[in-house]
């Protein structure tokens, strides 16, 4: 079973070990200063897109986890939405 744990582990060596991304980032990336979400707002941002596409999070333990390791900032909660979805889509089956 792959668990929000996981993906945060993997998220966080991709970021600490790419400098290629954060160079990119100081180049052409426009400084915004951006407040932390309420939780509320912040949970929302990390559950209803994905439910739209069909996705749940069948552990309430693992939600927390990612409010905990992004301390409610939308721009790193955005980010670890898109790496969920590329993680299960490298790890999705197709069924004949």
């Amino acid at each position: 079973m792959i668990t929000a744990s996981l993906f945060l582990r993997d998220l966080r060596h991709y970021l600490l070990t790419n400098d290629r991304w954060i160079r990119l980032c100081i180049i052409f990336c426009e400084l915004i200063h951006m407040a932390p979400l309420d939780r509320d707002a912040a949970l929302d941002l990390i559950t209803e897109p994905m439910k739209s596409i069909g996705i749940e999070y069948h552990d309430k333990a693992d939600r927390e986890v990612i409010l905990e390791y992004t301390a409610c900032h939308p721009n790193l909660l955005q980010f670890y939405g898109k790496y969920l979805i590329e993680k299960i889509g490298k790890h999705r089956r197709v069924e004949d």
